[in-house]
């Protein structure tokens, strides 16, 4: 028998005595309560798939995952090793390091909001949050099969499971769902800005610039940064590189020569705690990327329509100007994400 049949055989065995010895009446009542999203009202609902959806025992067990060093096969990783709340849920590394010591091809992805989105990292690759959870566990357990081994045999987690889900013993689904759940229940609306938006507070004059030049044709924000993701989900090229030095972006996705270059418009909500900035980490600061699309853009037959005065560099504002729209951006910062989303 091949070692990856003696590892699947030995593993149904393993999970079929693990249902047998934990009767269900010992972990506990089922509880699908449903899990409220506290999302404004002006704001669009988030995309909940229909066979998952959040319960108050599922997020709460996802998050446990989430923080649990259990999901490394060697114990010293949890997904917010690279994913940390008083971080947006990002770090502050141009490269995270991975579990077999190399640093990842790029700069790691914030996870608020991304209930919204029907695609994920920086190229499109992926396509479900599930199939996200399921490729950091490769990356991570090496494999599925220990994993589940370990939580099957853990004296809290077939509880849990059962309790969140009604079902014995935990499987890979069981797994990503709960992942997901929790993952989808990271929100970020409580910002300065949507504060001065619903008229509560009033924006300084800094502010008021700075929200001017990034909705108007003269900073020339607004196009790809939509109000109130500041994102509209998609892939554009923003004339980071010249022809020479592009990365295929996007089109190492879809094969189209089109979308060379293109990545994932990122949210520019909670800016102030997710530096540094691309895909590949390459500004180091705010100052940096405005100074970009001021007078840095690059020409390429690849970039985007929207990046304005492409042949002179950039949309060419003053200083003042730049202290401005860095004023704004500011608004973005939800300054309660951090304690809200603390380990548990």
């Amino acid at each position: 028998m091949s070692g990856k049949l003696y590892w699947v055989g030995y593993l149904v065995i393993f999970l079929g005595l693990a249902c047998k010895d934990v009767p269900e009446s010992d972990l506990g009542t089922y509880d699908p309560t449903p899990y409220e999203l506290k999302i404004p009202t002006n704001y669009p609902p988030i995309f909940i798939p229909k066979g998952n959806p959040l319960t108050e025992k599922g997020v709460q067990l996802g998050k446990k995952l989430f923080f649990d060093p259990v999901i490394s096969f060697n114990g010293q990783f949890s997904c917010a090793t690279c994913h940390q709340p008083q971080n947006a849920f990002s770090d502050t590394l141009t490269f995270s390091k991975g579990i077999q010591g190399h640093f990842m091809a790029m700069n790691t992805m914030p996870l608020f909001n991304i209930g919204y989105y029907q695609r994920y990292s920086w190229t499109g690759k992926i396509n479900t949050i599930e199939l996200d959870i399921d490729v950091t566990i490769e990356e991570l357990h090496n494999g599925w099969e220990s994993l589940l081994l370990k939580l099957n045999s853990d004296k809290n987690y077939p509880a849990l499971f059962y309790q969140a889900f009604g079902k014995t013993p935990i499987t890979q689904d069981l797994v990503e769902k709960s992942l997901a759940q929790y993952v989808r229940s990271i929100i970020s609306f409580e910002t300065r800005f949507d504060s001065i938006v619903s008229g509560m507070i009033t924006p300084t004059a800094l502010e008021m610039r700075g929200y001017e030049l990034f909705f108007t044709e003269e900073g020339d924000c607004f196009h790809c940064h939509v109000d109130p993701l500041f994102t509209n989900t998609g892939f554009h090229n923003n004339a980071l590189d010249v022809i020479e030095k592009m990365h295929p972006g996007f089109e190492s996705v879809t094969g189209l020569e089109l979308d060379r270059g293109k990545f994932k418009v990122p949210s520019l909500r909670n800016l102030a705690y997710t530096a540094p900035y691309m895909h590949d980490g390459r500004f180091k600061t705010l100052k940096e990327v405005i100074d970009f699309y001021s007078e840095g853009l690059q020409y390429s037959p690849y970039a985007d329509s929207n990046m304005k005065n492409l042949h002179k560099g950039g949309i060419q504002i003053s200083e003042d100007d730049k202290t401005a729209l860095i004023a704004f951006l500011m608004t973005l910062t939800d300054k309660k994400l951090p304690e809200k989303y603390v380990s548990p």
